[in-house]
């Protein structure tokens, strides 16, 4: 049983005992995580702690540990994740399958009764995504599901998929490059629920019906209806962005205020800044809202908000500068710096410490209490907190974000370098590139136009609670303002700072992680044909992430004042207002083009085919050709008459077609 002391958990408690309390839920979570570690049996703790925490499940189950899938019903699940407060039953099965795929495999607890409950174990899910992020697989099998239910009964569909669950779990879809029977059941889906809208009264339940079905229409690249519906459900950063879509981003400049606005009116922003540097230029930093709510501060380029993990990135570039210096190598392991470290964690090489690959656990990961947060410690009095922790796996076996590499990163730059870390990091990086206002955040410090920290709470803006930044240190601990985080980028442009030699170092991916890969402090990524560079992250009260279009010399830059608002997905959004169409590389194998190409339009012409109403296809051109699992991988940009997208064969060995998908241009 040993083997399952590095799993995560989820606690699956069928529909009868719909009753269970999310507070009941966290609490065993906690008691699970700390009991794991102290006893490490885990049999002896479920029946020990279930019971205690879910009083619906009785005493003297016995747990059989197979490989029995989850029930597809089910009414609470104890995630290793925050579980959303909006998400209902199919929702959480649905972020299940995100998780660990359509087959998980679980524990069984059969009562003295017979009644059965079911514990599901699944692996880390850093080891081998992000998390929040669908399969394929399980896109078409989730949205095959949901095509089912609408067809048959939309009132029961709306019953059983919370609809403000689905509006936040399922619009991330439509940016992956997915299956084309994914696709055509979004586009069925969409047709169905603005039937279904339509005919609704006016109410909040028809605006969220509207809103599911403008997404869906979108990932269906049925632009006309999304517009239709997204006014059905007054999404206004949506229309916004349809309009000039629609308009074929003629008339003028792109409407980013009108779309940022938007966001904030949606998303209840207090503040934020913006940053957009496109071929070495900034072509917008500016702010919007208020700084502080309390004394209407307005927002501006100078604002300066937390950076939360983009810190990271600065830790990676003061770790290269001193590989230059000769103060350390990649391949040290860290215990010749940190000599007091736990045994299993001295042989760890730098290098797995700054791609997240060195097994160590995540200190967020351990169930710190909030009150604890809330106080302020040392790098040394948490590494000690950490200490009893074994490694997960060996360093270079998996990937898996830790906040701990960075602390621990901090202490060997300190130790080597001689000096305190915002000390090292203002000599290397923030005087040369005169980010005057850029530096370590302390909450007894008094810094020049902080920004407030609020969040959202029952539908009002409220002061966030208070996060000592100390438990960030290393990681998440640095303050900066648009203006210095544009002058970063162009020394990144630039490779500034650094030698060329070191930013390719960083740059590369050493590990799998996120759909893409991670580097030396840096998500490697890939959006809509393009290579990105990115970091983001999240503390009480800000939500920042920075993001490079590699192929296309852009940047955008988000810092904001709250923590409950998608950074991410606004930055995406603000770059289609920028991004250019994928640029084609040079075919090596033009026969192999022609085939597909005349695939595609032979698909095209099937009379039930997801590219019937897209019209003819007038242009193929190769954008992307690798090898994924054996596997050929051939990207292509395919422009029809009413649509421009991204069209992806993936071949055998054999050269036959294993899979096709299609994403947005």
């Amino acid at each position: 049983m040993r083997t399952l002391l590095v799993f995560a958990f989820a606690l699956c408690v069928p529909v009868a005992n719909g009753a269970t309390r999310d507070t009941d839920l966290q609490q065993l979570n906690t008691a699970l995580a700390a009991y794991q570690h102290d006893h490490g049996n885990l049999p002896q703790a479920l029946g020990e702690l279930v019971p205690k925490y879910l009083p619906s499940i009785a005493e003297g189950c016995t747990y059989d540990f197979g490989t029995t899938p989850a029930p597809g019903d089910f009414a609470a699940v104890l995630s290793p994740h925050p579980v959303p407060a909006y998400a209902s039953t199919r929702d959480l099965r649905v972020i299940e399958e995100r998780y660990y795929g359509d087959s998980v495999p679980v524990a069984t607890c059969t009562s003295a009764s017979g009644e059965r409950f079911y514990l599901t174990l699944g692996g880390q899910v850093y080891s081998s995504r992000r998390p929040w992020q669908f399969t394929p697989q399980s896109i078409a099998a989730v949205l095959g599901r949901m095509n089912r239910d609408v067809a048959a009964d939309p009132a029961q569909f709306i019953r059983d998929w919370s609809l403000n669950g689905a509006l936040k779990l399922f619009p991330p879809m439509i940016d992956g490059e997915i299956p084309t029977s994914a696709r055509a059941s979004m586009g069925e889906i969409a047709g169905r629920l603005s039937a279904y809208a339509g005919k609704m009264p006016p109410s909040a339940e028809r605006k969220d019906v509207f809103s599911i079905a403008a997404w869906f229409h979108m990932g269906a690249f049925q632009f006309a209806p999304a517009m239709a519906a997204a006014e059905g459900a007054k999404l206004k950063p949506l229309v916004v962005r349809l309009r000039y879509l629609l308009d074929g981003k003629k008339g003028g400049p792109p409407p980013l205020d009108d779309y940022i606005q938007a966001e904030m009116e949606t998303q209840q922003i207090p503040g934020m800044s913006i940053a957009v540097v496109r071929d070495g230029n900034v072509v917008l930093d500016k702010g919007y809202g208020f700084a502080n709510l309390e004394d209407s501060t307005l927002a501006g380029k100078d604002t300066v908000y937390r950076l939360a993990s983009v810190t990271k990135p600065f830790i990676a570039m003061a770790l290269m500068k001193m590989v230059e210096e000769e103060k350390l190598s990649l391949d040290d392991p860290v215990g010749k710096f940190l000599p007091d470290l736990p045994a299993s964690w001295k042989p760890v090489p730098i290098r797995n410490l700054a791609d997240m690959t060195s097994g160590i656990k995540n200190l967020y990961d351990i169930g710190i209490p909030w009150e604890q947060l809330q106080l302020d410690t040392t790098p040394q009095a948490i590494i000690s907190k950490m200490s009893s922790y074994p490694p997960q796996f060996q360093p270079g076996e998996r990937w898996n974000y830790s906040s701990t590499n960075y602390i621990l990163l901090r202490l060997v730059l300190e130790k080597v370098s001689g000096k305190p870390l915002g000390t090292l990091l203002n000599e290397v990086i923030f005087a040369p590139l005169e980010m005057n206002s850029t530096g370590v955040l302390s909450y007894h410090s008094i810094i020049k136009n902080r920004a407030g920290q609020y969040t959202r709470q029952n539908g009002a803006i409220v002061n966030s609670a208070r996060w000592s930044p100390t438990w960030g240190t290393g990681g998440a601990e640095l303050v900066s303002t648009v203006a210095d985080m544009a002058k970063w980028n162009a020394a990144l442009d630039r490779r500034k700072i650094l030698r060329p030699s070191s930013y390719d170092e960083m740059w590369k991916p050493w590990a799998t992680a996120g759909g893409g890969g991670f580097g030396i402090g840096w998500f490697l990524g890939y959006y809509r044909g393009r290579d990105t560079i990115w970091f983001s992250g999240g503390t009480p009260g800000s939500a920042p992430n920075f993001t490079r279009y590699v192929d296309d010399k852009l940047t955008v830059i988000v810092l904001a004042n709250t923590d409950a608002m998608d950074s991410e997905a606004m930055t995406a959004d603000i770059a289609q207002f920028f991004l250019s169409p994928p640029r084609s590389i040079e075919d090596d194998d033009p026969a192999m083009t022609q085939r597909l190409q005349r695939k595609l339009t032979e698909l095209a012409a099937e009379p039930n085919s997801f590219y019937k109403d897209l019209g003819a296809l007038k242009s193929f051109r190769l954008i992307r050709q690798s090898m994924q699992d054996g596997n050929g991988v051939w990207a292509y940009r395919a422009v029809f008459e009413k649509a421009e997208l991204i069209q992806t064969f993936t071949l055998t060995a054999s050269g036959d077609i294993a899979e096709l998908s299609v994403g947005l241009e």
